[in-house]
Parts: structure tokens; C-alpha cells; sequence
């Protein structure tokens, strides 16, 4: 398990490296569009116009395409977050655990209140239909009568 965690620990490194790399390298991108359309949009004279709008236009693609590279790499990161993150989803299981054991207890502790007031209900219920309905005693046999005369 330990390897486990380093080789997890170390490849969590690389990937980290790896996408701070790429963001670096896509926001030096947009600063460098950013700045070449600003200096694209000065105007020094008429027959440069067409030639500065085809260089703004090639800059604003590619912000769009490094935005894009960019929304790329927050899906991945978020992809790899849902994948590796074990210690969230398993606090998330042992939190939940351990509501169902609570419901549990409770549950179980009215049941069993519930079972003493049935036992009880159910002891009262015998007592009085018995208290009405008197059982006849049995009649004594023939060599057991005393005729008292």
C-alpha cells in the first residue's frame, strides 16, 4: 500500500508539472496575442490597415485557440480530481457509514419501544378478557363428591 501511495504521489506530481507546464505556456500565449493586437491596432498609415486587421484577426484566433487549450485543461484536471480522489470519496463512504448506524440505533431503539408497548397492550388485554370471562371450574369426579346433608 505504501508503494501504492508513492507511486500515486509521484505520478499526482508529474501530472501536476506536467499541467503547470501547459498553463504557463498558454498564458504566455494570450499575453503575446494580447499585445500583438494591441500593437496591431495602431494605425500609422492607410495602406497598413488591411495588413494590421488580417494580424489582429490571426491574433484573436489564436487567444480563442488557446482558451480553448485552456477549458482542455480544466476538464482533464477535473476528470483526474473525480478519478484520484480517494480520500474525499471515502470520507463522503465512512460519513455516510456512520449516518446509516445512527438511523440504525434509532430505528432499533423504537422497535424495541414498540415491542415493550405490544407486550404490555397484549399482557393487559389478557388479563382483563380473563377477568370477565371466568373459567368454570371443573366438576369433581363421582368418588369425589361429599354430599353434605
Amino acid at each position: 500500500k505504501n508503494r501504492d501511495t508513492l507511486n500515486s504521489a509521484s505520478s499526482l506530481r508529474g501530472f501536476r508539472d506536467h499541467f503547470s507546464v501547459q498553463v504557463e505556456n498558454n498564458v504566455q500565449h494570450l499575453i503575446g496575442n494580447y499585445s500583438g493586437i494591441l500593437g496591431s491596432c495602431k494605425i500609422e498609415n492607410k495602406s497598413k490597415t488591411m495588413k494590421n486587421n488580417l494580424q489582429i484577426d490571426a491574433f484573436a484566433t489564436n487567444i480563442v485557440r488557446t482558451g480553448e487549450s485552456l477549458l482542455g485543461i480544466i476538464a482533464q484536471l477535473k476528470h483526474i480530481k473525480l478519478l484520484n480522489d480517494f480520500t474525499s470519496i471515502e470520507t463522503e463512504a465512512l460519513s455516510k457509514a456512520e449516518e446509516y448506524k445512527q438511523q440504525s440505533e434509532i430505528s432499533r431503539a423504537a422497535l424495541k419501544r414498540l415491542q415493550n408497548n405490544i407486550s404490555l397492550a397484549l399482557y393487559e388485554l389478557e388479563d382483563s378478557y380473563y377477568s370477565i370471562h371466568v373459567v368454570p371450574e371443573e366438576e369433581p369426579e363421582n368418588g369425589d363428591e361429599m354430599d353434605v346433608q
